[in-house]
């Protein structure tokens, strides 16, 4: 939504009202996103619903649907966006559940006619219908009849049938049942910033059935709802922006996130000299260019293990000894491996002095 018009409670109220309708009767995928500017209606990429007056809507009009359509590389066309202009200068709206007096018309009426352009359907001259090309001042038609619920059905399986052809895929349609529901909300979320692999937890209302969690509407590596107030989500390569989770209500956004990108380390280190079984414990002197501490691992605890951060010899063979720096949110993680080789000890034998002895011994 505009900025201006999701400001005006009652007119976004109402148009939820309409849309609901409509995802109560095709399932479609819709909900509403967070709030932008009209010079954002431009693109080609951004749905907008806003308010207008006579410099932008033809004199006599209500209300209008433009429909913005790309080329897919594949040379396919698909939607790209839907913008709904209300004009509210030219006209006195109801935006209330009551009927409207006889000098108003009735802007849930109006929203549901434009949402029908949305699903691709158009005019029809049958009086009563909620696509009838003209609606009448004072009057209300807020439901949908089978034949409008037909068209739109129709759309959404023409948009499975050619969803492999185009640049995004199909609309997945909404679960059947899940209309009605609540729209989310998102009060905090913590940390504010974070890289990839932060686990950032998400706090709000009506987190049931999340369907898609976005850092800066890059999509989360997982997340797991942990109640209906509470979400937990890891951040893949994200940007900075919005938190947004997507749910059958709707969409919640909130602003403030900060993408963090992590430095690279770097590790240096020696090989190792061949060893011997019975040397004494070392240390791989494996540093990090980011100064944080090593930790190793062996592949072999056969041959060698790690105590105290140094190698401790078992017995002759070879293993690999792994260097690895984890990392903190300045700095990704660095691993190096390195070959050990552990010789057999020599052995001596040592005899007592043999006296002299005679023939007759």
């Amino acid at each position: 939504m505009e900025t201006n018009f999701a400001s005006n409670t009652a007119a976004s109220t109402s148009f939820k009202k309409a849309m609901d309708t409509w995802v109560c009767a095709t399932n479609i995928n819709w909900g509403i996103g967070s709030t932008a500017t009209v010079s954002e209606a431009a693109s080609t990429n951004v749905n907008m619903v806003k308010f207008g007056g006579a410099s932008e809507i033809i004199v006599g009009t209500l209300a209008y649907t433009s429909m913005g359509f790309r080329r897919c590389p594949n040379g396919e066309w698909e939607l790209g966006d839907v913008d709904i202009t209300f004009n509210n200068q030219d006209y006195n709206w109801n935006y209330t559940s009551s009927a409207p007096s006889s000098n108003q018309y009735d802007f849930e009426t109006v929203a549901l006619h434009q949402l029908g352009h949305a699903h691709g359907l158009v005019h029809v001259n049958n009086v009563g219908d909620p696509m009838y090309y003209n609606t009448k001042i004072g009057t209300t038609n807020r439901s949908l009849n089978a034949a409008v619920i037909e068209g739109g059905n129709y759309m959404l399986i023409n948009s499975a049938a050619m969803g492999a052809l185009s640049c995004n895929g199909a609309i997945i349609p909404f679960p059947a049942g899940s209309c009605g529901l609540s729209s989310p909300t998102i009060t905090s979320f913590t940390p504010t910033a974070g890289a990839t692999g932060t686990v950032v937890t998400i706090t709000g209302t009506n987190f049931s059935s999340v369907t898609d969690v976005r850092f800066g509407n890059v999509i989360a590596t997982s997340f797991n709802v942990v109640s209906p107030t509470e979400i937990t989500a890891i951040i893949a390569n994200g940007a900075t922006g919005d938190v947004s989770i997507t749910t059958p209500g709707g969409v919640a956004t909130k602003s403030g996130f900060t993408y963090i990108t992590k430095s690279s380390q770097t590790l240096t280190f020696n090989p190792f000299p061949n060893k011997t079984y019975g040397d004494i414990d070392f240390d791989p002197n494996v540093t990090a260019s980011s100064g944080l501490p090593i930790t190793y691992t062996s592949s072999n605890p056969l041959v060698a293990t790690i105590v105290n951060n140094k190698v401790h010899i078992i017995s002759a063979g070879t293993t690999i000894i792994t260097a690895t720096q984890t990392g903190n949110a300045t700095y990704s993680p660095a691993i190096v491996n390195l070959n050990l080789l552990v010789n057999k000890a020599n052995q001596s034998i040592s005899l007592s002095t043999i006296p002299t002895k005679l023939v007759t011994d």
